[in-house]
């Protein structure tokens, strides 16, 4: 009976925390959605509703009119407004994770000299605050011309020092260095080497030795000792 009694004491304990809890992320919740349901309730209202009503519900329904408002301003501006946020956001957020992705892999997989230099520079911009870079940014691009063009937003935002660090991190717990050993074992004609992971294309070793089943006696383990110094110079 003791026993049992304090198993279910225990029992009732986890319970308690549990759902103290899950009321505190429940009311986190709450406030964190809050503003979110102000905004499509005042979406709804027109300007006069917005101090004359309650704020955090309906009154007249005047959705459809300010929509109708929003998009014949000024000749339909507010399109030309939403395509460029939409150009400038595409295009900035595929090039800076493809150029982050590409730099954290050759940061996490490569050996060359410079390296830990390099990636010390990329962690130490991390710390410039941009408000320093605008003014150098302005006259760097004015000098260049491209100041009132899409060129003068998207290119800065392809440079992403902490998209690069989170690549790094990522390809080095991500992608084995066995993996890559074996690719570039394999070969490219391999056919599992190709699927076996989304870097083996760009392996960091890539041996153009042939090392099929009808090599002679001695051809594998010469070519095996061959691509190991050769491994090891890279590293």
């Amino acid at each position: 009976m003791t026993a049992l009694t304090f198993l279910e004491q225990g029992f009732t304990r986890r319970n308690r925390r549990r759902s103290f809890a899950t009321l505190f992320l429940l009311l986190f919740l709450i406030y964190f959605l809050l503003p979110l349901f102000w905004l499509i309730v005042s979406s709804t209202k027109s300007d006069p509703q917005l101090f004359s009503t309650f704020g955090l519900w309906f009154a007249h329904f005047n959705l459809v009119q300010n929509l109708r408002e929003v998009f014949t301003y000024d000749g339909g501006i507010y399109l030309t407004w939403l395509g460029n946020t939409a150009l400038y956001a595409i295009s900035a957020g595929v090039g800076a994770a493809l150029f982050a992705t590409m730099a954290g892999y050759a940061f996490a997989k490569y050996r060359f000299r410079g390296r830990g230099v390099l990636f010390a520079v990329v962690l130490g911009s991390i710390m410039i605050p941009q408000t320093a870079l605008v003014i150098p940014l302005y006259l760097l691009l004015s000098k260049v011309g491209i100041i009132n063009t899409p060129f003068a937003v998207i290119l800065p935002s392809l440079i992403s020092p902490v998209g690069v660090f989170l690549m790094r991190v990522y390809a080095e717990r991500a992608v084995p260095d066995a993996l890559l050993d074996a690719a570039a074992w394999t070969g490219p004609a391999s056919s599992g080497s190709s699927g076996a992971s989304p870097f083996a294309s760009s392996s960091r070793a890539s041996p153009r030795c042939s090392c099929s089943r009808s090599s002679r006696p001695g051809t594998t383990t010469s070519c095996r000792s061959s691509y190991s110094r050769r491994r090891s110079t890279t590293r």
